[in-house]
Formats: structure tokens, C-alpha cells, sequence
């Protein structure tokens, strides 16, 4: 692996988090998201864990994520919600450890599940976390989401008398 350091996020990183954000943004294509805010990044900062992976100095990738408790089967999961190491070290292991120190920190947390969405034309990535033992949902399962503009839509239309 290549020589990184990888520690708990805190609140004065929350400049990098947002670089490294836009990174991931940018290399996955993600046209309607930007960098994100970093006044947004603090306010919700204590509902993440972030660790970052830092090489002399210079953050290099991160993972995010938040823990849930999963209703219908009663356990706890972490969701890892980001994570990104920039495309230089890539291959190096620096992902990898990311992850294990995902696991590491949550081992005695109770979290019987690790969970990552992960677009499925993003074969790197899928065979990444193949070869650190994640399986794929069985089929059947689909990631459905209410969107920015459409969320928007209906707070607005809630707002306006709707009782329903």
C-alpha cells in the first residue's frame, strides 16, 4: 500500500471534504451535483463519520458514511454514503484500507452490516468491492430515490394548503 495516513475527519476539514467531494463528483460524470457547501458540511457534520486518507500532508480520499438501524431485520448497518481516492492512487490500496478502518472503528459498535450503493456502469469500482467480499443484492432489489427538484415540488405543493 502506499504510505498513507488515514484518520478521523473534525470540523477543520471540512475545506478538504468539500474539495474531495468535487473530485468524486466530477470523475463519476455527476453534471447535476457540484461542490458541495461547506456551511451545509457543518451544519450536518455530526451526522456523518468521515475518515481521511492523507499521503504528506495532502488529503488524497476519503469515506463517509452514517450508521442505521435497520428495522425489519433489527441490527445495525453503517452506510458508506462516499468515498473517493484520487485517481493517482488508485490500485495502491488506499480504498481498501479506508474501508478496514471503516471496520475497525464500528467493530465493537454493534454494526452487522456494511452497505455501499455503487452505480452499476462503474465496473471499477464494482470490482473493487468484489474483491474485498461485498455481494451484490440479491436481484429483485432497486435503489429508488425522491430527487432534489422533485422533493422540492412537493414541499412546495404541501405548502400551499394541502392537508392530504
Amino acid at each position: 500500500m502506499t504510505d498513507c495516513k488515514i484518520r478521523k475527519a473534525t470540523r477543520d476539514d471540512v475545506t478538504v471534504i468539500a474539495d474531495l467531494s468535487s473530485a468524486l463528483n466530477r470523475s463519476e460524470g455527476m453534471t447535476e451535483w457540484h461542490r458541495p457547501d461547506e456551511e451545509t458540511l457543518r451544519k450536518y457534520f455530526d451526522t456523518m463519520d468521515i475518515w481521511l486518507a492523507e499521503q504528506e500532508g495532502e488529503a488524497v480520499g476519503h469515506v463517509a458514511g452514517f450508521t442505521h438501524f435497520n428495522l425489519h431485520g433489527a441490527y445495525l448497518r453503517f452506510v458508506v454514503s462516499s468515498i473517493y481516492v484520487r485517481e493517482t492512487l488508485r490500485r495502491r490500496g488506499v480504498g481498501a484500507a479506508l474501508l478496514r478502518t471503516v471496520l475497525m472503528d464500528k467493530k465493537d459498535s454493534g454494526i452487522m452490516q456494511l452497505a455501499i450503493d455503487v452505480r452499476s456502469a462503474n465496473k471499477e469500482a464494482c470490482a473493487f468491492y468484489e474483491k474485498l467480499g461485498f455481494e451484490k443484492r440479491e436481484p429483485g432489489f432497486f435503489n429508488y430515490r425522491l430527487g432534489f427538484e422533485k422533493l422540492k415540488a412537493f414541499y412546495a405543493s404541501e405548502g400551499e394548503g394541502s392537508n392530504s
